[in-house]
């Protein structure tokens, strides 16, 4: 995922997190988890898939540190009220 995030294929990175994340079933580092659907929210509003971007992002701004997701936060919000 962090080679297509390099060459800015966010569809295709977000392919690979939502694969990683569904196998993940037992989750043992919640931290590392979270950290993925983060990520995952990134590439989802790269991809201008604002809503699903908002939704990932608010289930890792629950279980995350709020600086972590302060900016994404503020970047889907700031999207979604321009439309």
């Amino acid at each position: 995922a962090d080679q297509a995030i390099s060459l800015q294929q966010y569809d295709e990175a977000a392919s690979i997190i939502k694969l990683a994340l569904k196998k993940n079933d037992a989750v043992r580092d919640l931290a590392k988890f979270n950290q993925a659907r983060y990520t995952l929210a990134f590439c989802l509003y790269m991809g201008k898939r604002y809503f699903e971007a908002a939704v990932i992002a608010d289930l890792a701004a629950r279980g995350s540190e709020p600086r972590q997701t302060s900016e994404i936060g503020s970047a889907i919000a700031s999207r979604l009220s321009a439309d």
